[in-house]
Order: C-alpha cells, then structure tokens, then sequence
C-alpha cells in the first residue's frame, strides 16, 4: 500500500524506527521524505553513503550537516555544489588536505567559511589575506590570533579590512597612530573605541571632521578632563 507523502514523511521522523523501513524511505521517491531519513542520528552508515550520492541537493545537504560523516563521504560532498560545500566547509576536524582544497574554491562564501576555522594552518591564513576578494580578506582581518606580518598587510588594504583590523586587540601602536589618521571614517570610529588609546590620539580623534567619530569619542568613560 502506497501511503500519501504526509504519512510517509511522518514515519521518517518516528523516533524509533526499523533498519528495513528506513531503507525504504531512502528510496522514497519525495525529496522531504529522504532528507528526514538523512537526519536520523540511528541512519546506518550505508544509507549515510547512499544519500550522499542522491540526485536531489536538499537530499545531500542533509547529509552534509551531519557530524558523523566518514571520511570519504566528506571528500565526496567537498566537491559538490555551492550549498553543500558551505556545509562540508563548516566541519569541525575536518582532514587538512580538504581545508586546503576548499581555501582554493571558486565560491566567495566557502572560502570565507575557510577563513574563519580555528584550525586554518598559517600558509592558508596567509593564502587567503591575498585573495581577490575583500569579503575574505575581511574574514581574516577579524580572526582573534594573526602572524603579525599579516595584521600589517591587512592594515593596508581596502577600508573594509582596515576597519577590521582598527578593532582587533593587541595592535601595536604604530597601527593605532596610522589607522587614527586613515581617511575612512568608519576605520577611525573603530580607533576610537578601542580600550588602549592613547590620551593624545583621543584629543586628536576629538577634533576630527567626523561627526560619527566625534560621538564615539565622546561616548568614552575615560576622557581626559580639559
């Protein structure tokens, strides 16, 4: 008996449920169905694989997001399209040779996933603080730890990444005194609310032509008296 998709997606989602009937279901021929059988944290590892290879993206998506994967699951569904590599990019663990593969993506997005892991190697940091696009550039500029010839080449380019690296702390502060005279508004308004400013960069910011720098300035709790 053929039951509609409602009831059969409805099974799919039961909290227990036999090995042959999931199987079943991993055929299904409604995508909603598939994708709540790739779900399932009881999904054996041959369904795992069976899904991976489905035609329908929603289907492998799902699969993508599990945090089970073999390996070789992972590889294949690293080189599948945009939205399920986004997912595979976003793993933690993931093997160092599929971190590299993906730093080199032709997707604007997954490389700047890439770009924010906290286990991205120093020659892929470096990689990507040269890539052509400034959305990845700016991922790197607001990584928490960066070689410091790094946070120097960064504090160089577009406004975008400069404003980036106006906020991070621990810039030394030959970057603070450059970045506090920048021609960007929106980096000296990153100047101006760092914590370690110094007195005569804060009267100097005071002045500034900016109205959104003023303010952030006069925002601060510690403002010399005069």
């Amino acid at each position: 008996e053929h039951y509609d998709d409602d009831v059969r997606f409805a099974v799919a989602e039961r909290q227990v449920l036999p090995v042959y009937i999931m199987e079943k279901l991993a055929n299904d021929d409604d995508y909603e169905v598939k994708q709540a059988i790739a779900g399932r944290d009881d999904l054996p590892e041959r369904l795992v694989e069976r899904l991976a290879s489905d035609e329908d993206e929603d289907v492998r998506y799902a699969i993508a997001r599990r945090d089970d994967l073999p390996k070789h699951v992972v590889e294949k569904l690293a080189g599948d399209n945009y939205n399920v590599k986004s997912v595979i990019a976003s793993h933690k663990d993931l093997p160092e040779h599929i971190v590299e593969k993906l730093a080199g993506d032709e997707y604007v997005d997954v490389r700047v996933i890439i770009a924010g892991r906290d286990d991205l190697p120093d020659h892929l940091i470096e990689k990507l603080a040269d890539d052509d696009n400034v959305f990845v550039k700016q991922a790197i500029a607001g990584r928490e730890e960066l070689p410091q010839h790094v946070v120097e080449k960064l504090a160089g380019g577009v406004f975008t990444v400069r404003g980036e690296i106006a906020r991070r702390k621990n810039l030394p502060d030959h970057l603070i005194e450059k970045l506090a005279g920048d021609p960007n508004a929106d980096v000296k308004r990153g100047i101006a609310g760092r914590d370690d400013l110094p007195d005569h960069l804060i009267e100097k910011l005071a002045g500034d032509p900016s109205e959104d720098v003023r303010k952030r300035i006069a925002g601060r709790d510690d403002l010399p008296q005069h």
